[in-house]
């Protein structure tokens, strides 16, 4: 992040990656009990990821 430039884009970039290594299991348990509607988004990902596959 001190790179500066965009640090969004280049943090959801490098969150991507890192999900598609280690999958739902390397959320941890901190960040699922901060986010209000987890369940919902886990289950909308869910059926992103069902809809891609085909």
């Amino acid at each position: 992040m001190s790179c500066g430039g965009c640090t969004c884009s280049r943090s959801s970039f490098i969150g991507a990656c890192i999900g598609a290594q280690v999958g739902v299991e390397g959320i941890p348990s901190s960040w699922k009990s901060k986010t209000l509607r987890y369940n919902t988004l886990l289950d909308l990902a869910k059926k992103v990821v069902t809809l891609q596959q085909f």
